[in-house]
Formats: structure tokens, sequence, C-alpha cells
């Protein structure tokens, strides 16, 4: 099975030279933020992996405190707060805006907020963790830098926290984990970049530097089925309760 899923499964890539002409690049960074949208409510992950709901300006301030655990705004749908970033992004043509998003086939109210901004300090962490709904994704980093720690999903039962797991929720903190022969792949995104990472690939993501990024996750043609099952059957659900 791990010999079938190496040959045929995408790899992870790292796009360069794509957002030349995004706005956001040189532009976006924290005081942008604090300037521009510093009165909008953010969801923020607090340092014990709780959430709380906070104006944006309050907690870009909180990243100046020196010293201690520091909160992450690791998925802020901008799109509802701010709409008017998407200016500062992909422009018509832009491979952001051709690519095709299978999620679109579904009815409209099936389709999930998967577009994201991930703003914070340098140290800011989001775990391992597999991304959602079978979901391809691509990131682009607009300033600092990040990196990358990835693993193959064939390596998947070497990192759950917990063997009887079939959904992956607990994966292993890689850091306080051995993990004998297992392949680590890091990628470091400077600003610019863009990283494409495909479903089922295990990845913990670390802020270098200030970071801002933008997020989109998107469903691929071989999982549309699977998916469009799922979402219709609960959708089912619903009804009937």
């Amino acid at each position: 099975m791990a010999e079938h899923l190496e040959a045929t499964a995408p790899w992870p890539a790292v796009i360069k030279g794509a957002t030349e002409r995004w706005k956001a690049i040189g532009k976006w960074d924290l005081a942008f933020f604090e300037r521009t949208c510093g009165n909008i409510q953010v969801e923020v992950t607090l340092p014990k992996g709780h959430r709380e709901f906070q104006p944006l300006g309050s907690y870009l301030q909180s990243l100046r405190v020196k010293g201690q655990s520091l909160p992450y705004l690791r998925g802020w749908y901008y799109e509802k707060d701010a709409p008017w970033l998407a200016e500062d992004l992909w422009q018509k043509g832009d491979f952001h805006d051709v690519f095709q998003d299978w999620f679109k086939r579904l009815p409209s109210r099936h389709h999930p907020d998967f577009h994201w901004l991930f703003i914070g300090a340098a140290g800011a962490i989001t775990p391992l963790h597999i991304d959602p709904s079978l979901t391809h994704a691509w990131l682009t980093q607009i300033s600092g830098r990040k990196r990358f720690t990835l693993f193959a999903p064939w390596d998947i039962p070497e990192l759950l926290s917990n063997e009887t797991d079939r959904i992956f929720r607990h994966l292993k903190d890689i850091r306080a984990s051995n993990l004998p022969g297992v392949k680590v792949m890091e990628v470091i995104l400077e600003p610019g970049d863009t990283i494409f990472v495909p479903a089922m690939w295990p990845h913990e993501v670390e802020c270098l530097d200030a970071s801002v990024s933008v997020t989109w996750n998107f469903l691929g043609r071989s999982s549309f089925p699977l998916v469009r099952a799922a979402y219709l059957a609960n959708s089912a659900r619903k009804r009937e309760t």
C-alpha cells in the first residue's frame, strides 16, 4: 500500500514568481493591519489552545510583549470582515484565480469557507495536523518567513498519538517525539513564495519572523465523489432532525 501511495500521490511543491503583481507583497505587515483593521473582532488562539474574540488591534499589540508565550491568529476569515483586502491579492488570470476547486460543484450551501489569513509573531506555531475534508491547500507568504515541516501520508501511523485514532485528530508533538525511520521534509517560505500541500500530508508550520500568510484549502477531482457523498449525507441527516 505504501509503495502505491508513494507512486501515485501528489507531492508538495514551492511555487516562486506567481505573486509579482500582488499589491500585498511589501505592503501587508503587522503595522498595516493594526492601522487599517484594528477594530475588527477576530478569533485568536491563546497559548494553551483556547480561543477568544478580541479586536485585531489589541491582538497585534499583545505580540509586542517579550518573554511570554504569544497568541496566534491562525484562521481569520478575512473575506467576511474585510473583503476589500482581496483587491491586494491575486489578479484575474493568476493561478490562484484559475485553478479548479471542486467544492464549486457542490450546492452553494455546502461551499466551506476555507480562505484564511494567518498573522503571528516569530515563534508562533500551528501544531502538526492534517487539513480537513480531504482538501489540498496552497499558502502564499506575504511578509516574514515560515517553516513548513511535512510528512508523507504513508507515515501517518507513526505520527498518531493514539493508535485507535481513525480520523487523525490527535497527532504527536514532533518536537518532543522520537520518530525513527520517518522522513521529514522541511521548507522555508520567503515573502512571495507559495507552497502547495497535497491532501493527507501532515504538516507543522512555524513563523520564523513576524508573519502574514494567505491560504486557501480546495477540493481536488479525485476526492470529490467521497466528499460530495459525505456532505449530502450530512445534509440529509440535518433535514431528518
